[in-house]
């Protein structure tokens, strides 16, 4: 196998897996989006019936078993902020939009930011250096991004 194969598959792998992803990637970095109006029921397909989808719901189907007051921080996949493979979690993930890195939560934990994110649920897949044990960091697609959020003090909602 050649090194131009092995690097066009993965350049190319991460579009066939994560598509919404790599699109967020290719979206040029001055992209507006507070101008869209979109509720997403105005940008479903037409229904015969006047029915929302049953998949989609305004209630939040989580149960709050936790809470407390943590400082937030903010990376994005750069060797410099991560390690050899930025792009890997240590869960053995591919970063994706809604991953968290803590140390004093299981991979694989749920919570919630709803001063900041409202409803918007994060899952634990990464971890932080050993000297952050009381801290969450959330990834960001790009270090302006990262950059952008800084660190704040917010409620942290573990959820079911």
């Amino acid at each position: 196998m050649s090194i131009y194969t092995i690097l066009t598959s993965l350049v190319l792998l991460p579009e066939l897996i994560f598509p919404h992803y790599t699109f967020m990637l290719k979206m040029p970095q001055n992209t507006d989006f507070s101008t869209f109006t979109c509720q997403i029921e105005d940008c479903l397909p037409t229904m015969q019936s006047n029915t929302l989808n049953p998949i989609i719901s305004h209630q939040n189907p989580y149960t709050v078993l936790n809470s407390g007051y943590f400082i937030a921080t903010a990376y994005s996949s750069t060797p410099d902020q991560t390690d050899s493979s930025p792009f890997i979690a240590a869960s053995g993930k591919w970063v994706y939009d809604g991953m968290i890195a803590a140390n004093f939560l299981k991979f694989g934990t749920k919570i919630r930011l709803p001063q900041v994110f409202g409803d918007k649920i994060f899952t634990v897949d990464d971890r932080m250096h050993p000297r952050f044990s009381n801290r969450i960091d959330i990834w960001f697609s790009t270090r302006q991004e990262a950059l952008q959020f800084g660190a704040k003090k917010v409620r942290v909602e573990i959820v079911k």
